[in-house]
């Protein structure tokens, strides 16, 4: 590699969200090969609970780029700063995550939906000749950035830093599901409008009350719009579900682990992905997942877990039904995704980055 430096720089540096938690791995992964590098953020809306992230990151106001470094820019969102860096004459990677549609948003923040999101994602087409490369993390975010104008793209999965559960998995019964009586549907996501979470609920109240009544649904996740949740929380009420259906905020590490050891099915109604991180988490917990396949979840999942083609919430909650108290069934879901997540090895994925930066 020829450039001197790599500076990842993200929109917003959070800590538990997919996006901060590959820029962290990335940096990790640079250091352990001895190539000096910087995680720059634009804004901080999000926390960062690790005093270590705390010092990696660093504020882009003051920050000095040097005409030597790779600049890599996780797209997700739009920001104006980003024209700026964008700009610079240096060789750029556009790591592209996928930018929600601002349909999704119009209703809960109109603003949100049109300068960060949908103007946000023309900016990101505009710029197809800033970037010397571009790296998608699913083969349907290649294509749009292939219909964008971007003609020089590699596909690398989101590099998931496992280890942050191995000691839980380590620990992990995963025949508790049969202990316990009660079955535990989860999810687990940010809570935004394209989850459709609401949809998840709709299927809940039916699984619960005509398929098996001792069942609980947990979605974890931070709200993102008072008003979605609000709605969400609305529609466990007019169910009369608020006894069944537990919302968690922010959980540790730990505890995230903890809850797909503790489950029965890992369940995402999600209407948009560019990837879905926490079906493949799901995946290496030993987590039997059921998906809605639209956009790039379905290709996430590969040939393993259970597709979910279509809103037939009565043929669902009887596959529900299936994959909780069939074991063999189960067990070979399971055995399928532990196939499926070779692609996702941190061997694999490491030295698919180190070939990529290596062109520069």
């Amino acid at each position: 590699m020829k450039a001197s430096r790599i500076v990842q720089v993200v929109v917003s540096l959070q800590q538990g969200d997919a996006i901060g938690n590959e820029t962290f791995a990335l940096h990790e992964i640079f250091k352990s090969h001895s190539i000096p590098n910087e995680i720059v953020f634009l804004e901080n809306k999000g926390k960062v609970f690790d005093t270590k992230y705390i010092r990696t990151g660093k504020q882009v106001d003051g920050f000095k780029f040097l005409e030597s470094d790779l600049i890599i820019i996780h797209e997700s969102m739009g920001n104006k700063k980003l024209h700026e860096i964008r700009n610079l004459p240096n060789a750029k990677i556009n790591r592209y995550h996928n930018i929600t549609p601002g349909k999704y948003f119009q209703r809960y923040r109109a603003d949100l939906a049109h300068l960060g999101l949908d103007q946000g994602r023309r900016d990101i087409m505009a710029a197809s000749k800033n970037y010397s490369l571009a790296i998608a993390d699913s083969n349907f975010n290649a294509q749009e950035l292939l219909a964008g104008g971007y003609t020089k793209i590699k596909v690398i999965p989101v590099f998931i830093p496992f280890q942050r559960f191995s000691k839980v998995k380590e620990l992990a019964n995963h025949t508790q599901h049969k202990k316990r009586k009660t079955k535990r549907i989860l999810f687990v996501g940010r809570l935004v409008p394209n989850k459709k979470v609401e949809d998840l609920i709709r299927l809940f109240q039916l699984y619960h009350s005509v398929v098996n009544k001792n069942s609980e649904l947990l979605i974890v996740g931070q709200p993102h719009f008072d008003l979605y949740f609000t709605e969400l929380t609305s529609l466990v009420q007019t169910y009369k579900l608020e006894e069944k259906v537990i919302f968690k905020r922010f959980v540790s590490d730990k505890e995230l682990a903890k809850l797909y050891s503790e489950s029965d099915v890992f369940i995402t109604m999600s209407e948009h992905e560019g990837f879905c991180v926490p079906v493949v988490e799901a995946m290496y917990m030993g987590l039997p997942v059921m998906a809605r396949s639209d956009t790039a979840t379905g290709e996430t999942l590969g040939e393993s877990g259970i597709k979910i083609k279509s809103l037939d919430y009565d043929m669902i909650a009887e596959t529900i039904n299936e994959v909780v108290n069939n074991n063999d069934f189960r067990q070979a879901l399971v055995d399928t995704q532990f196939l499926r997540l070779k692609e996702f090895e941190h061997e694999k994925i490491e030295q698919q980055w180190l070939k990529a930066i290596a062109e520069f």
